[in-house]
């Protein structure tokens, strides 16, 4: 049986509130906070890089 759709209401009149992922994905994704997600996914990028194997190559022969 289908639910029936609301609209994005409640039955007490209010707006149903977002998920908890959707309002996570939407603030990273939001034009604010831009260059902040970009600095941290570089962060953990060059992180990740030194901490693997593939850091020995900075090593001098």
């Amino acid at each position: 049986m289908a639910q029936p759709r609301g609209g994005g209401y409640s039955l007490k009149g209010g707006k149903v509130q977002d998920s908890y992922v959707r309002s996570v994905y939407q603030a990273l994704t939001s034009a604010d906070n831009r260059t902040a997600v970009t600095a941290v996914g570089l962060f953990a990028a060059g992180v990740a890089f030194l901490s693997s194997s593939y850091s020995e190559l900075l090593l001098p022969p």
